[in-house]
């Protein structure tokens, strides 16, 4: 077999590097908050505060080649609480950073395990689902649905030794054996700039899915059914969606709004495709705890769908589907099933959603 170039070697190791980052960096405020009851906020064992990130020497870097000269990685509590984000790059001996890696981490109420998931620049995908872990060290086993069609097994072991550095070891399964592939060493480094360039890339396999939803303004706009004026319910619900790293996967958000036009964000979510499989996904995050994983299908006439499963906190399960018909560019309906006592589909709402032309602010 031959080698890959050292450049995508270095590459490909920290494909498996960085998953563990997403488990453990959060908010350093976070974790001043004494006895957290959140799981994901434990677990995050309160690495961060949003203005640092952790960089390690790029082994592969050679002066004068276009190479970057360090890694950094820096990741985000998001307000909601319920979901990190967060973002791997290369350094460049001008300052320049590029972006490689996008990472999530959700949590999910009912298995109780973190769900983390890392998207690549060429639409790579790392997933794994994991126990809650606040210890010195941790492992994190996922499986890589590399762009190509490949597929690895990794696993990676951090030992932190302080609030500023940790060690991390790396290894992939191979005939039924895991075996050691690098070693790095993360130092956090104050007062970070965390701005990073993407570059152009075509979009990945979620485009068939995404690409109007995105297009234009990216928002639409939805009449809430249950509204009467005067109450306390909203007026509309509103969907925003944007690309992702180099149009790799897709972030959004589902958004209340009152009678005065105020928002609030009740939802984040995120499509993202399976370069293996094929199959594209849908993860929602909520304010109140609850968190969503669907799949995407589209029938022989061009019918487009969802079906996935609710987990809510209390630890029960929905299933819903949901058949979306458009009816022109800016136009579609969405009709919301969810399955009755008997285990049949059963029509429980209808929404009709407008493209906005323009963001309130504009």
């Amino acid at each position: 077999m031959a080698r890959r170039p050292r450049a995508q070697e270095s590459m490909k190791l920290l494909t498996i590097v960085v998953v563990i980052g997403i488990q453990f960096v959060a908010a350093k405020s976070l974790g001043r908050e004494a006895g957290s009851t959140d799981p994901l906020g434990r677990h995050m064992q309160a690495m961060l505060t949003t203005d640092d990130e952790w960089r390690t020497p790029n082994p592969d870097y050679e002066q004068g080649k276009r190479r970057p000269k360090e890694y950094a990685m820096h990741f985000h509590m998001q307000p909601d609480g319920k979901h990190v984000t967060g973002e791997l790059m290369g350094v460049y001996d001008d300052g320049r950073r590029v972006s490689y890696w996008a990472l999530l981490s959700m949590y999910n109420p009912v298995t109780e395990k973190v769900v983390t998931q890392q998207i690549g620049w060429d639409g790579t995908l790392l997933y794994g689902e994991n126990d809650v872990q606040t210890g010195d060290t941790q492992t994190i086993d996922m499986i890589e649905y590399n762009a190509n069609g490949k597929m690895d097994i990794v696993r990676h072991v951090s030992h932190f030794s302080g609030a500023e550095m940790h060690n991390s070891d790396v290894y992939e399964r191979k005939d039924g054996e895991w075996v050691p592939k690098a070693k790095w060493t993360w130092h956090r480094v104050e007062g970070a700039d965390h701005g990073s360039e993407s570059g152009e890339h075509e979009p990945g396999g979620i485009e068939k899915h995404a690409a109007r939803l995105v297009a234009g303004s990216g928002r639409w706009r939805s009449p809430n059914p249950d509204f009467t004026a005067g109450s306390n319910d909203p007026e509309f619900f509103g969907m925003n969606y944007r690309w992702g790293l180099r149009k790799q996967y897709v972030i959004g958000e589902i958004v209340s709004i009152d009678e005065r036009g105020s928002e609030k964000k009740e939802w984040s979510l995120y499509l993202i495709n399976n370069p293996v499989t094929g199959l594209a996904h849908l993860y929602q995050t909520g304010t109140n705890g609850v968190f969503f994983r669907g799949e995407f299908g589209i029938s022989a006439d061009g019918m487009h769908s969802q079906t996935g499963l609710i987990y809510l906190p209390n630890g029960t399960v929905k299933s819903v589907h949901d058949d979306v018909e458009f009816v022109d560019d800016d136009t579609y309906i969405s009709h919301v099933h969810e399955r009755d006592k008997s285990g049949d589909w059963k029509k429980v709402r209808q929404w009709t959603w407008q493209r906005v032309a323009k963001a309130p602010s504009d």
